[in-house]
């Protein structure tokens, strides 16, 4: 991926858990209620990940889910 056409959720997610994807990280940000200029904020990309550590079994199983079909 060129870094110029990357978002702040593709950006965000290299930093954390290899596990999730930018459009998980996207999700997490959306049920936060957290903008995307904002995503990278220390507090907001900290916030985000706790959500998406909470709710990583759910995650999982809906990706694994996706993945199925």
């Amino acid at each position: 991926m060129n870094l110029s056409d990357a978002t702040n959720y593709d950006l965000l997610c290299t930093t954390l858990d290899d596990v999730f994807t930018s459009r998980e990280v996207k999700l997490a940000a959306d049920a936060l209620d957290i903008d995307e200029d904002y995503v990278l904020n220390s507090g907001a990309s900290r916030r985000i990940g706790d959500w998406l550590n909470q709710n990583r079994d759910q995650i999982l199983a809906n990706r694994a889910a996706r993945n199925f079909r």
